[in-house]
């Protein structure tokens, strides 16, 4: 029978507290009233519940500790509580802003001055546009090259054709000879005359670009590209003969 109202006052307490202001009160209670509540809750099983509530009745129990006392300290703790944890958490608050005020002076002693952010800015900006010239110059190198190397390609391409076709007109003897008299007209600064030359092999020279007659002067034939290069393959050849 006690340990089912044990348990029942456990259950009820435990509903209660949910509430502050039960909560409180029950505390409080029995702070002011701990005999009754070891007495009930602690002693042995060996003393009745009758003589439990003798003792109580006749030692343990008083209006004041019983009603008075839980009351005001109940309603002394519901007003004062706030009070204290607001306080604690405002000082805990001011403590955190001195530490960052701290923490900010000791960082901002250590930052640089306008001066020596200029300064550093400027060099930077130095520094990015002296990269950027580089990059650029670089970039003209880099193409100039790029240039040559094509203009290399081009007559490395050239030269074989070139090559190759002054070979295929040496084994064509007729051919050949007019060519040389082309050559020889050209090297001495006169007027390229085809009159002589046959109209095939005329038109030949024309085709493979070897000569070409300038806009606006029917009369007058010139050394095409193609007659240009191979008359330095001509010239080559025969100074390496001598």
């Amino acid at each position: 029978m006690f340990e089912e109202i044990k348990n029942s006052v456990q259950k009820v307490l435990s509903e209660r507290a949910v509430s502050p202001l039960a909560g409180t009160f029950i505390i409080s209670w029995c702070l002011w009233n701990w005999e009754i509540f070891i007495l009930f809750f602690f002693s042995s099983d060996d003393i009745s519940v009758l003589d439990k509530i003798f003792y109580i009745k006749y030692f343990g129990s008083n209006a004041c500790n019983v009603f008075v006392k839980p009351i005001i300290s109940t309603i002394a703790i519901l007003l004062l509580y706030p009070l204290f944890s607001n306080s604690t958490y405002w000082l805990w608050l001011r403590y955190d802003v001195w530490k960052k005020k701290i923490k900010d002076e000791i960082e901002g002693s250590e930052l640089l001055t306008l001066k020596e952010s200029a300064e550093i800015k400027y060099e930077v900006e130095q520094q990015f546009r002296k990269a950027a010239d580089i990059l650029n110059d670089k970039d003209t190198e880099i193409k100039s090259l790029n240039e040559e190397i094509a203009h290399l390609r081009t007559f490395i391409v050239r030269e074989p054709i070139e090559k190759t076709l002054l070979e295929e007109i040496k084994r064509k003897e007729d051919v050949y000879m007019r060519l040389k008299e082309v050559f020889d007209s050209y090297s001495l600064g006169t007027p390229i005359d085809i009159s002589k030359i046959p109209s095939t092999i005329k038109n030949y020279f024309i085709n493979e670009n070897i000569i070409y007659r300038p806009a606006g002067d029917l009369s007058k034939f010139e050394l095409g590209s193609m007659g240009l290069n191979m008359y330095k393959l001509y010239i080559k050849e025969a100074i390496e003969e001598k």
